[in-house]
């Protein structure tokens, strides 16, 4: 019988690799080119903050709790089988947002697209791993997350300059073009070679651990994402993470003693996939948090009241570094071993962040785009050595559900980060309002009202103002333009605390050898 993770007759690796290097592009371009079309998007359907928030965190939710559950699929049915469906998932979701018609359907769409995500982007890391021979296999790896990351670089730009001279729907339509690409390529590379679904074994056989690692993701996100409006003591917060807690439990404890596990806890007995795993968790936690918070902020009117297309300008400088230091960093790793490079890596973008922050609190002399340039340099320090790092511990009949769990917590790390992105965020800027608002003697209810003026358009916001007199109404606005700035100095804080643990993690898990 052939092998799962090998087609009976070796495709061209090298039309594979194109194939899903041009799909994951799409799904990474579309993720970042998403970040400046946020704030049109927010104003064109009048999202309140947490609905705003489910738009962004949906999509990597439902990757990340679908990831694991697509390397089963892959080792089960084949991996080109489960690739080639994500594909056609994401036909579906780009068609339905760039279509929608009010948030709810944005949300939909975006679910779906994170069920997408959650097929394709396992599945092509381990098709090159199957379709390359072992001597090309890092060289393999290094191309795709070199592809991740470009994808990852200019789709801000992409994004900023459609939703600027067309329309933020253009973005779902060109990444739905490039996405159709792929799935042709990959279907003519893999054409009468693909892997015959294992037969003498259920379709499934963990249901229960696929629960109870869904229930633990989603009660968590929702209490991280409805704490802001709820407040930490509310009887939801609560309940809900304590569920999240629970079902965390239940997984460990189901894993441990299952015959057939749905989550492999024997993947993290090997320091180095720990190490990945932390590593991308963190990183991918980190350029989220970033890149949509900067885009977010460079956009309102009273921050720097950017356009989307120099919005997305703005963030190239992070970008194109992470990019360009992808393409060499493994030879550099191979000279100087894993432990430095990513102990590094973590450290820039330690100190990138701690300048994004001193720029936030008005202090700043370097500049936003040169803080911005450091944290790209981290970036590409640690992105594509992770992913290598990762896929070279996993046995050759596990590549599926061992990539799928790597690239679980890719998802995971930006599901978490915009989450708890957004809570400090709001909240840094809530107390600041307050504080500001204090000496005007205004009733709770209406120091409530005023947090709209913090990411409204200028109309609305003038309107917000104009129950006021002059002079109130400058102090207002004052306050509010300390608000966002004080809310997007405590998200950067938060992100070089993070960085600096991430660094310390790192230098005491590698040990200090070379690829």
């Amino acid at each position: 019988m052939p092998s799962i993770t090998e087609p009976p007759t070796s495709p061209n690796p090298w039309l594979v690799l194109t194939g899903v290097a041009i799909g994951v592009f799409s799904q990474t371009m579309n993720g970042t080119a998403m970040i400046t079309a946020v704030p049109p998007i927010r104003h064109d359907f009048d999202l309140s903050p947490t609905m705003l928030q489910w738009v962004v965190t949906i999509y990597f939710l439902v990757g990340a709790i679908f990831l694991a559950a697509a390397g089963r699929m892959g080792d089960r049915f084949g991996l080109g089988r489960v690739f080639l469906a994500g594909t056609l998932c994401f036909v579906a979701a780009y068609i339905i947002m760039a279509l929608a018609a009010d948030g709810l359907t944005m949300l939909v769409g975006r679910g779906l697209q994170g069920l997408a995500g959650g097929l394709l982007l396992p599945m092509s890391l381990a098709l090159v791993r199957a379709t390359f021979p072992e001597q090309k296999r890092q060289f393999g790896a290094a191309i795709w997350s070199g592809v991740l990351g470009l994808g990852l670089g200019i789709g801000p730009i992409v994004g900023g300059l459609l939703t600027h001279y067309l329309s933020w729907r253009y973005i779902f339509w060109f990444s739905m073009a490039i996405v159709v690409a792929a799935f042709i390529i990959v279907a003519i590379a893999l054409r009468g070679r693909l892997s015959p679904p294992k037969r003498g074994q259920p379709e499934f056989q963990d249901f229960t651990g696929f629960l109870l690692i869904a229930t633990a993701m989603a009660t968590f996100t929702f209490a991280l994402t409805h704490a802001q409006d709820l407040g930490w003591h509310s009887g939801t917060t609560i309940s809900t993470l304590l569920a999240s807690i629970v079902a965390t439990i239940a997984l460990l404890l189901r894993e441990r003693s299952a015959s057939m596990p749905f989550l492999n806890l024997d993947f993290f007995r090997n320091r180095d996939f720990i190490a990945a795993s932390l590593g991308i968790f963190s990183a991918f936690f980190l350029i989220y948090v970033i890149l949509v918070f900067a885009s977010i902020f460079t956009q309102n009117i009273l921050a720097f009241d950017y356009t989307p297309a120099l919005a997305g300008f703005s963030l190239l400088s992070l970008t194109l570094l992470m990019f360009l230091l992808s393409t060499v960093v493994h030879r550099v790793a191979a000279r100087y071993g894993y432990q430095v490079v990513v102990t590094t890596g973590m450290l820039l973008l330690m100190i990138g962040a701690t300048l994004l922050h001193v720029e936030a609190t008005g202090n700043g002399v370097l500049g936003f785009e040169t803080a911005l340039a450091v944290c790209g340099l981290g970036l590409g320090l640690t992105l594509p050595v992770f992913s290598g790092l990762g896929v070279q511990t996993l046995p050759p009949d596990q590549t599926g559900q061992g990539s799928g769990v790597l690239t679980t917590f890719t998802f995971l790390g930006a599901t978490v980060g915009v989450s708890i992105g957004g809570l400090v965020s709001a909240n840094g800027a809530r107390s600041s309002l307050d504080g500001s608002l204090s000496a005007l003697d205004l009733p709770p209810a209406e120091v409530a009202n005023l947090t709209a003026g913090l990411h409204a358009t200028e109309q609305k916001l003038s309107m917000l103002l104009s129950r006021y007199d002059a002079a109130t109404a400058e102090t207002i606005r004052e306050a509010l333009i300390q608000a966002v700035y004080s809310g997007f100095a405590d998200l950067t804080l938060l992100c070089a605390v993070l960085a600096a643990l991430g660094a310390l993690a790192q230098f005491r898990l590698l040990r200090a050898h070379s690829s």
